[in-house]
């Protein structure tokens, strides 16, 4: 059942810490230290749990240094950013706990998110999906066109890269992301689906994670254009 419409509100430092602190004792049976508090204008994520690692022995990372970052471009609903807040403590509750999914929604998050949602009747999803009003003021709705990666790392990490409409920005971002010796594959596309103006526009090696169901829906109507590092094809509407 959908809920009802809710009257919108702007995060702040304070309620945000209060929210945390009362789903620790509920949630997480209090385990929670609490962390840095981070407000953000950014257009890519509506939450986000930012941390440092480094490496243990045997190969094992080790996470630290946690802080949680919440949105402040768009308004939501308190449901909305409470949910939102809970979905960060997850991430925040396994990675504290030295716990890798593997990917950034794996087994141990949906768990959890399920868990949490039956028994106090939230609505957390993996992909922060907020109402279509706060989606639509974190994209934009007007056709933007984008040149972007699908990238596969050899460990079945998946990522996304924006790069500029650029061919010679193309072409240096595919040589490099290949003499990292990390790659599996890497599939470029085109699309001026807005949902793509969420993410930064760079020649950079920093990526961002996605959502897979979320992401097929997109790439359907996304045209496919082959580079080698040598060659770019783009058709003439591209």
């Amino acid at each position: 059942m959908r809920r009802k419409r809710q009257i919108t509100m702007k995060p702040t430092v304070e309620y945000i810490t209060e929210r945390f602190h009362h789903f620790n004792k509920l949630c997480f049976g209090g385990e929670l230290a609490i962390i840095p508090i981070k407000l953000s204008n950014a257009k890519t994520f509506l939450g986000k749990l930012g941390f440092k690692r480094r490496k243990r022995l045997f190969g094992k990372w080790e996470y630290y240094d946690f802080r949680m970052f919440i949105n402040t471009r768009i308004e939501t609903s308190e449901l909305e950013l409470e949910d939102t807040i809970l979905h960060e403590m997850i991430h925040y509750y396994l990675y504290s706990h030295q716990i890798d999914d593997g990917r950034p929604h794996g087994m141990h998050f949906r768990q959890m998110m399920d868990h949490i949602n039956k028994t106090y009747g939230r609505h957390i999803t993996i992909s922060h999906r907020s109402s279509a009003e706060s989606l639509k003021q974190i994209e934009g709705t007007r056709p933007s066109p984008h040149i972007f990666a699908i990238i596969t790392l050899k460990d079945g990490k998946r990522f996304i890269k924006v790069v500029p409409r650029i061919k010679e920005r193309v072409l240096s971002f595919h040589k490099m992301i290949k003499r990292t010796g990390k790659l599996q594959s890497i599939e470029w596309y085109y699309s001026k689906d807005p949902y793509f103006n969420r993410f930064p526009s760079s020649v950079s090696l920093r990526v961002q994670f996605f959502d897979e169901e979320e992401m097929k829906e997109h790439l359907t109507t996304a045209v496919h254009i082959h580079c080698d590092g040598k060659k770019l094809e783009l058709g003439e509407d591209l």
